[in-house]
């Protein structure tokens, strides 16, 4: 009977040491997994940080556009951008502007034309560029301009801190369409 005892015991032990041993390896894995996720986490504010301020003039495949100084590059890839006087999209200054390779300028003008709460502004000229304009109710105005012949366009989205005052007026006269 003690034989069973002891055995059983031995079974007990054993499995007590198996399980907290696989808790260590797992908080061994965790703080590694942490770890490692900290270099990423530095590299993408780093490369955050790498933005360019302005003043800088941006080029993209259909147009260019120049930054003021005191702006900064919120995001930017190959066919979109994001600038602004500051990160909150309700209260700060910003300005998107976007390349549609993937979608006809006609297009999207019956589609904003067709939609109700959008108020058609006519055209809009802002420096050698004009602009078929529209206000969305928020307000935010939405500019769009022919980029080339194959009717590829570009949109720029006055945001609503922005659209309220007049830096943005300076800011769309820079675009400049790359025909």
């Amino acid at each position: 009977m003690k034989k069973i005892l002891f055995r059983i015991a031995a079974v007990a032990i054993a499995a007590s040491v198996a399980m907290s041993c696989g808790n260590k390896k797992s908080s061994k894995s965790e703080a590694t997994d942490a770890a490692a996720a900290e270099p990423v986490a530095e590299a993408a504010a780093s490369e955050e940080e790498k933005l360019p301020e302005g003043p800088c003039t941006l080029e993209f495949d259909l147009f260019s556009v120049d930054v003021p100084a005191g702006w900064k590059i919120l995001s930017k890839d190959s066919h979109d951008l994001k600038i602004g006087l500051g990160t909150d999209y309700y209260n700060d200054e910003q300005i998107r502007f976007q390349e549609h390779t993937y979608q006809d300028l006609d297009d999207a003008l019956k589609v904003r034309r067709g939609l109700s709460q959008t108020k058609d502004l006519g055209k809009l000229t802002f420096g050698s560029t004009t602009f078929y304009a529209f206000e969305d109710p928020t307000p935010e105005l939405n500019l769009l301009v022919k980029a080339n012949d194959k009717n590829e366009y570009v949109e720029a989205q006055v945001r609503r801190a922005a659209y309220k005052g007049e830096s943005y007026k300076s800011i769309l006269s820079t675009l400049k369409i790359k025909k």
